[in-house]
């Protein structure tokens, strides 16, 4: 598995459809950092995809990041995961915001829906 590593992220393929994105630590992450992720992302997958991310708490988001997220056409949904009970507050947050975030408690239950996800995309 190639990781694509960029200043305020990395990410790669975890699945057909499916981009796997991590905002580093200690990042302010802005529209501005959002829309450029999501350019780059973009270039290497399928016209409509699946984002799957942990939410952990060492980066913070602004309300205008959240925005630009829920504003993305080529995501079909995001799998947000969370280990801890803050983590899972913060994707919490911004499913309040974004009606294509879904939380999960793990890793695997998260990636499954996005593969799901993406194949009835692809079937429709």
């Amino acid at each position: 598995m190639m990781t694509n590593k960029q200043v305020f992220f990395d990410w790669h393929i975890a699945a057909e459809g499916v981009a796997e994105v991590s905002v580093r630590d200690n990042v302010d992450l802005t529209a501005k950092h959002v829309l450029e992720a999501f350019s780059i992302v973009a270039e290497k997958m399928p016209k409509k995809f699946c984002v799957l991310a942990q939410r952990h708490e060492n980066y913070r988001q602004s309300l205008e990041a959240m925005v630009a997220l829920s504003s993305l056409d080529n995501v079909l949904l995001y799998a947000v995961y969370g280990l801890n009970e803050e983590q899972l507050r913060l994707a919490k947050t911004h499913r309040q915001m974004n009606p294509k975030v879904r939380v999960f408690t793990n890793r695997q239950s998260a990636l499954a829906v996005c593969s799901d996800a993406y194949k009835a995309y692809k079937s429709a």
